[in-house]
């Protein structure tokens, strides 16, 4: 039997045409429309013109009219063609109403005896369901032409009780080894015999029959081409366009039967090898019929030197593709898929389908395995994730189990990148208690950049602690050393924050903080809030060194603020200047009082000059000066008594009081002079002369 698809066109109008020269002109043909809807109107058209655009009676002739998708078969031969052939070659579909897209015109005949065939029609096995039989004799009561003429298998649902003799119509042509199959099917709940085959209720059962050119007798069991001689073959069909087929309900095998005899099934040119089952049949190649073999084979799958497309599987409905592999010897692979050069190997689940490496369908495999992703060593790219603009979520180790995680430490030097500079992208890194650890090699860097403007944070946890360069080894920690103007802030959230800058043990460190030769301005502690201001250390021999060059030093307080500068129980206080520089107390021009020294015990002031003068109240300003006037008993001494040192007490208009126990020496001051001079006459005996 040979079958035929013609796609009808979905829009009304003509379809291409189908050689049908390979049809036996004395058999009727069978058409059934496929994928189609009640709705949709198909005519049929034969004509001898292969490239017909319009048809009509008046140059074509029509074998049916099909509506909706059930069987049409021509009841006769069609007639003579216009050309006066038996009938015309070529045949269209023609769609005369809008309907279904996607329809389909199927073409069943028989080939023509004693040819080779040709046309674009294949091999097929079409089955007819015949249903219940209610009469003995040809099955549903139907004609050659309606079964044996078009169809090479039947279906029986017996449902019609009586235990009928059931038979075949004999076909319209009686040349022999016509063969056809008849299953019985399980779903009948009535007995019947065929052809001295009993049928029970409930049991499925197929017998295959042959037409011997009289009458239909069942096939035999076994048919057995060719020997066991050595070298031997067998040779199926021609190298032509002639097709072999066989129908048979049972099993075919295809055996070499010497030790190392080869059984090879070959498709000449562009034809096929086709090897396939009944409806869940199964296509065993390398095994037994039940997927079960225990020998030892390797089965080679379009291995050939040539370019060849493979394809396992079906996208269809809940399909599945299993590939396995056992355990195999030390060294080698279980399950191998290698493609040439630079071919690519694709494993892709379509649309929302999901791609399964080492685990279930469901995704979890509590099975131990290694898994390894291009591990060889001839430079590989391994991209994981979509290099288009689709979104990607990427899971590596996400499982809620206790997961390790390497990336990128192997014993080479590896560049990682993690993350991307583009947009709004983020990166993320977590941890738990464990913490988080990053390190380099001796002499490797770790930086952390934050671009633009951009802010790079340190930062933990409530109660956590941010540690830098907290190794116990000798080290150099740089914030902010790059040439370029930043602002670098340490400690400045409003919480009540404590900033430590070195080491809080007994370790020996040196702190700098402006120490470059760049002219820097150093504020510490001058907010507008009541700092307290602590520098230096009052521990042994502890050290403060204030330094200013030519821009002055300052200690200012504000409104009534106090400075105070103390030294130790037996410190000394110094306030000098350079070589030849003024050391001024309290010479600012304001009112105020300018305290040295204190009444406490035996404390001294001593003011020293060299040969300069030590000057007291010397400026133009109105004064009062006091020495030696408070209440206790005081010894005052003014002047010195070596042989050159002279006293002289000045006043003015007014007078010079000297005041003895209590008691007031006036001296005038006369216009002349006179009486304003004090002479020692060298005895103790003071004149004022």
């Amino acid at each position: 039997m040979l079958n035929s698809t013609l796609a009808v066109p979905n829009a009304v109008g003509l379809s291409a045409a189908l050689d049908m020269s390979g049809y036996d002109v004395d058999s009727p043909l069978c058409f059934q429309l496929l994928g189609a809807g009640s709705a949709d109107a198909v005519t049929v058209w034969m004509t001898d013109n292969a490239s017909a655009t319009s048809l009509s009676v008046s140059n074509a002739v029509s074998p049916a009219a099909l509506v909706g998708a059930a069987p049409r078969q021509s009841t006769s031969q069609v007639g003579t063609s216009i050309l006066g052939a038996p009938r015309p070659r070529y045949l269209y579909a023609q769609r005369t109403a809008a309907g279904a897209t996607g329809v389909t015109l199927s073409i069943t005949g028989r080939e023509t005896p004693g040819t080779t065939g040709g046309g674009s029609a294949t091999s097929i096995i079409p089955t007819l369901a015949v249903g219940d039989t209610a009469v003995a004799g040809n099955i549903g009561a139907l004609t050659a032409a309606q079964t044996v003429d078009a169809y090479s298998a039947f279906t029986l649902t017996q449902t019609t009780a009586g235990n009928l003799a059931l038979t075949l119509a004999s076909p319209s042509t009686v040349t022999a080894t016509r063969v056809v199959s008849v299953e019985y099917l399980a779903a009948s709940t009535q007995d019947c015999t065929f052809y001295g085959v009993q049928f029970t209720s409930g049991t499925a059962a197929t017998v295959q029959m042959v037409w011997n050119g009289v009458s239909w007798t069942r096939a035999q069991p076994s048919l057995t081409l060719g020997g066991n001689n050595v070298g031997a073959a067998v040779t199926f069909g021609t190298t032509d366009a002639q097709n072999v087929r066989g129908i048979l309900g049972g099993t075919v095998f295809l055996t070499a039967t010497a030790a190392s005899g080869n059984l090879t099934v070959t498709g000449v040119g562009t034809g096929a090898a086709i090897f396939n089952s009944g409806t869940t049949g199964n296509v065993s190649l390398g095994t037994g019929a039940a997927g079960v073999d225990a020998s030892a084979k390797t089965v080679f799958v379009a291995t050939g030197a040539a370019v060849k497309t493979l394809t396992a599987g079906s996208q269809t409905g809940a399909s599945v593709t299993t590939i396995q592999g056992g355990t195999s010897p030390a060294g080698a692979d279980a399950v191998l898929v290698t493609v040439g050069a630079a071919g690519i190997i694709t494993i892709n689940p379509s649309t929302t389908g999901q791609l399964n490496l080492g685990t279930d369908t469901t995704g979890v495999d509590a099975n131990a395995k290694t898994i390894r992703i291009g591990t060889g060593t001839g430079g590989n790219t391994i991209s994981i994730g979509g290099a288009g603009a689709g979104a990607n979520t990427i899971n590596i180790g996400a499982g809620t189990g206790v997961q390790t995680i390497h990336i990128g430490d192997g014993a080479a030097a590896n560049v990682i990148t993690v993350g991307s500079v583009t947009g709004a992208a983020s990166l993320a890194l977590n941890a738990g208690s464990g913490g988080i650890t990053g390190s380099t090699a001796t002499n490797g860097n770790i930086n952390f950049t934050a671009n633009g403007t951009g802010v790079a944070t340190l930062d933990t946890g409530a109660g956590g602690t941010v540690t830098v360069a907290g190794a116990a080894v000798a080290q150099t920690v740089n914030l902010g050393t790059g040439n370029a103007v930043k602002a670098i802030n340490v400690g400045t959230g409003t919480s009540g924050n404590t900033i430590s800058i070195g080491g809080a043990g007994a370790g020996a460190n040196t702190i700098n903080i402006g120490a470059g030769t760049g002219v820097q301005t150093i504020h510490i502690g001058d907010g507008a809030a009541a700092n307290v201001i602590t520098v230096g250390s009052l521990t042994g021999a502890a050290s403060l060194t204030l330094q200013a060059g030519t821009g002055n030093a300052s200690l200012t307080t504000a409104t009534t603020g106090t400075i105070t500068i103390a030294s130790g129980t037996t410190g000394a206080v110094s306030l000098d200047s350079g070589t030849t520089g003024a050391v001024n107390i309290g010479t600012g021009a304001a009112a105020k009082t300018v305290t040295i020294g204190n009444s406490t015990g035996a404390t001294a002031v001593t003011i020293n000059a060299g040969t300069g003068a030590i000057n007291i109240g010397t400026s133009a300003a109105a004064r009062s000066i006091n020495i030696g006037t408070g209440a206790a008993v005081q010894t005052i001494v003014v002047g010195s008594s070596n042989a050159t040192s002279s006293l002289d007490l000045v006043a003015g208009t007014t007078r010079l009081a000297l005041i003895v126990n209590g008691r007031t020496c006036l001296w005038p001051v006369t216009a002349a002079g006179a009486g304003t001079k004090l002479t020692n006459d060298g005895a103790g005996v003071l004149t004022w002369t």
